[in-house]
């Protein structure tokens, strides 16, 4: 067994690193992403399919996994004929604590009301950040899901603790 700097042995190609869900653009890296591009695609229709005209979308890390959920939700909109500029919101991702996750949902939610009123729709990237939406919502007195839908992504077991449970893309995280 002997000491390795591993910094240098993954940048020299000497370690092989699988990271899941994540891309890391050195020699011997292997990337192993979920396709939730398609699944936040799919997400759009079927928001769509229950009469949902205005949809949004929420995030607050500019991550692959991010940018892909965008690019799915702007494919969805064209596949349902809606709005191709229909709103997406960021707000830059301030730490790992959830609860800053659920405060940036909730001020997201309020900004994207300034500007869209009329948004009956809201998919989030995260299911922290689509909790943060709930509770905005609700705090405003909009009913969910009657007047505004709202998904998440990941599955989580917090979207299964809030009230109304959330809905979510389930990205089988945890079988990759």
């Amino acid at each position: 067994l002997a000491l390795v700097n591993t910094d240098a042995a993954v940048k020299n190609g000497d370690v092989a690193v699988v990271l899941v869900n994540g891309t890391l653009d050195l020699p011997n890296a292997y990337n192993v992403l979920v396709d939730e591009q398609s699944g936040t695609a799919d997400c759009v229709a079927l928001l769509a399919k229950a009469g949902r005209r205005a949809p949004a979308y929420l995030m607050d890390t500019d991550t692959p996994a991010n940018r892909n959920k965008v690019c799915g939700f702007r494919q969805g909109l064209a596949r349902c004929g809606l709005h191709p500029n229909a709103p997406i919101l960021t707000e830059k991702d301030t730490g790992p604590d959830p609860r800053s996750a659920i405060a940036r949902g909730r001020r997201e939610t309020a900004a994207l009301l300034a500007q869209q009123p009329d948004t009956d729709s809201i998919l989030c990237a995260t299911d922290l950040l689509a909790i943060g939406c709930l509770q905005e919502l609700q705090a405003r007195g909009i009913a969910v899901p009657q007047q505004v839908a709202v998904a998440g992504v990941d599955n989580t077991l917090y979207g299964q603790l809030c009230s109304p449970a959330l809905t979510t893309l389930d990205n089988r995280l945890a079988e990759v």
